[in-house]
């Protein structure tokens, strides 16, 4: 009985040192190591964009074709901006000409019509010398004057005084005053008026000339040939 007893013990540790060899055998056929049942092989991550770098099987990195590429870019870059070519990613950053400005710089507005007139005016001398222009004034609405000849012999802005005798009769201009039948006459646009200066009104581009007469008999100076005096 005993004898059985032995057997059968012997019988067991064999038992139990088969299967143990005959499953890792079988588990190593499998690809799957000794103690690791259930769980999967070793996982290889990918290596991370940008490396340049790929494990090999036996643990050694080598450079992948993208990271020479990369390196070569990197070298050509600063080449071809030096040379004034741009890389081709930046041909995608150009701006569009800038346009030339439409805008102009803001010019005077005219006057309001009606507002502003504005005539030629010339003052000459007792000796034929112009004391005033030709040139252009301004006459405004609010001229002690208004808009006539008057008016426009106060724009030029020349010292001139009135007849205490005679209403609205100019005495004198630029301290040269009337004596016996000479002193001042004006004309509007070539034309003598039958008023007092006081009296007549202008219109836009009127061209008016004071002169200091000598007698009836002398003839008023044109513009024109004020013009050229100027």
């Amino acid at each position: 009985m005993k004898r059985y007893s032995y057997l059968l013990l012997v019988a067991l540790l064999l038992l139990g040192l088969i299967v143990p060899v005959t499953y890792s055998s079988w588990v190593q056929k499998k690809g799957q190591p000794v103690g690791q049942t259930g769980t999967p092989a070793r996982e290889e991550t990918a290596p991370a964009q940008g490396t340049g770098t790929t494990p090999t099987a036996d643990g050694e990195e080598k450079g992948t074709e993208t990271g020479s590429a990369n390196s070569r870019s990197e070298a050509v870059g600063p080449v071809s901006t030096a040379s004034g070519k741009m890389p081709a990613g930046d041909s995608q950053q150009k701006q569009a000409p800038q346009q030339p400005s439409q805008e102009r710089a803001a010019e005077p507005a005219p006057p309001a019509s009606g507002s502003v007139t504005v005539v030629g005016i010339a003052v000459v001398g007792s000796g034929g010398e112009l004391l005033y222009g030709p040139a252009e004034v301004r006459i405004g609405k609010e001229s002690s004057w208004g808009v006539t000849a008057l008016g426009a012999l106060d724009a030029t802005g020349l010292p001139y005084t009135l007849s205490p005798r005679y209403a609205d009769l100019v005495d004198s201009i630029a301290g040269q005053r009337n004596r016996g039948q000479s002193g001042w006459m004006y004309n509007v646009n070539g034309e003598i008026p039958a008023v007092a200066a006081a009296k007549k009104p202008l219109k836009q581009g009127d061209k008016v000339i004071w002169w200091y007469s000598k007698g009836i008999n002398q003839a008023p100076p044109s513009w024109d040939d004020l013009e050229k005096q100027r």
